[in-house]
């Protein structure tokens, strides 16, 4: 109805189109023509998704709700993603991999620290065979940067440490010259910050 409506207008506006005269009066009458016809097609759009919402409710209501996923709550889709499979294939594969060659791994670490005692390199074997595991540990658990840090930090300590009591000037002369080479940093950010 509306529509026949808005036809018949139109044709009349093209009648006003053609007499210079009226023109004007076609120009504010196809613009209040083209604000009802988008308030329509407004409506329109409107009485679509509600009777699209009211057939959803409605079939909700005779079949029931689908089944939830458990995690749904916590607004991450369970099904993982093809571009996460892969890495969960290659990660559960050296997961095998380190169930298979963990153990005897361990095995030959205890029998350098039973045999190895003569040897001048008996405490390097040890660290570096105890690194190993814990190193392919942390790779498995996902871990392995933080764990490469642990050990930095440790090492650094050391050496830190050993520095002190060995040779201690070079070593405070070292971490003195470190400290002021953040602390020349830090102040030139502060100097360019307070620009």
């Amino acid at each position: 109805m509306l529509r026949t409506a808005s036809r018949r207008e139109n044709s009349g506006l093209r009648a006003l189109d053609a007499d210079v005269v009226t023109q004007a009066l076609a120009k504010d009458r196809r613009e209040d023509l083209h604000k009802r016809d988008e308030a329509m097609l407004a409506l329109r759009d409107e009485r679509r998704h509600l009777t699209a919402e009211r057939d959803a409710l409605e079939a909700a209501e005779r079949k029931g709700l689908p089944l939830e996923d458990p995690r749904a709550h916590m607004g991450v889709d369970s099904r993982p993603d093809e571009a996460e499979e892969e890495p969960a294939q290659m990660r559960s594969r050296l997961l095998r991999i380190w169930a298979a060659i963990s153990t005897p791994l361990l095995m030959i670490i205890i029998v350098w620290l039973l045999v190895g005692v003569g040897s001048g390199y008996y405490w390097v074997g040890a660290v570096v065979g105890v690194l190993l595991v814990m190193g392919f540990e942390a790779l498995a658990r996902r871990r392995l940067i933080s764990f490469i840090v642990w050990v930095a930090i440790i090492a650094i300590g050391t050496s830190v440490v050993i520095g002190l009591v060995q040779r201690w000037q070079w070593t405070l002369a070292v971490l003195l010259i470190i400290g002021a080479a953040v602390l020349l940093a830090q102040n030139l950010k502060e100097l360019r910050a307070s620009r």
